[in-house]
């Protein structure tokens, strides 16, 4: 995504019902940040770009915990892992920071409560789901655990072997409205498809040689490219 800001933290796109507006959200570094106390003061800002106006905004309000990457937009809101740093523990668990499209705030979300403290976890990603937020982890690299985010908390959604599968694999998202899930080795070179009703994992055949780079866009953020853009 091409924008006028060369040091974004983190970024977002989702869409606010209230108004039939998309909003696309930037979290900006403006200084290298060293500590917690450091990160709460100004050296960090928040833009929206609104599609209706096509016109930015800075807003007042910021996380709480240092994020990166792309965010996972579902009811209403975008959503992120916080980053691990040196204030981040086992005990407390990593947080998911999420922004609410409409009011324009930040809050935070706790993740799953695993066994151990989730010490056996050796990657946690946050992934799209059919309109709900999911978090796949890999534990001991012997087994992917994928859990989905309900109204009356996390609920384990499936996990499967990681010795069925030949290569580093991340999940893309659902497939179809079954819920059958979608897998990408890290090279973007075999894919591979959970069946959720039959249990079975099987690789998709892949013929042309060309890399995968697939990701999954919620229905209400599809639109036409020509009718949007940055300044």
């Amino acid at each position: 995504m091409s924008t006028m800001f060369n040091r974004h933290e983190a970024a977002g796109i989702g869409f606010d019902d209230s108004t039939n507006t998309i909003k696309t959200v930037f979290v900006i570094l403006k200084e290298p940040l060293l500590s917690l106390q450091q990160y709460i003061k100004p050296q960090l800002c928040t833009m929206v770009h609104y599609s209706r106006s096509s016109s930015w905004q800075e807003i007042e309000r910021i996380p709480a915990y240092p994020i990166s990457s792309e965010g996972v937009f579902a009811h209403g809101r975008l959503h992120w892992l916080a980053s691990r740093h040196k204030f981040w523990s086992y005990k407390d668990g990593r947080k998911i920071v999420w922004f609410d499209v409409k009011l324009e705030k930040f809050g935070l979300t706790d993740t799953p409560k695993l066994k151990g403290d989730g010490r056996d976890v050796n990657y946690e990603q946050l992934v799209d789901l059919n309109g709900e937020v999911g978090i796949a982890y890999r534990c001991n690299g012997i087994h992917i655990k994928l859990w989905i985010l309900k109204p009356e908390g996390w609920v384990l959604r499936c996990w499967f072997d990681l010795d069925l599968l030949p290569d580093y694999v991340l999940v893309s998202g659902c497939l179809n409205k079954d819920g059958d899930i979608l897998l990408a080795s890290s090279r973007g070179d075999r894919l591979f498809v959970y069946t959720q009703k039959s249990c079975n994992l099987r690789q998709v055949d892949w013929d042309d040689g060309r890399l995968a780079n697939i990701r999954m866009v919620p229905k209400q953020l599809l639109f036409d490219p020509h009718e949007c853009w940055f300044d």
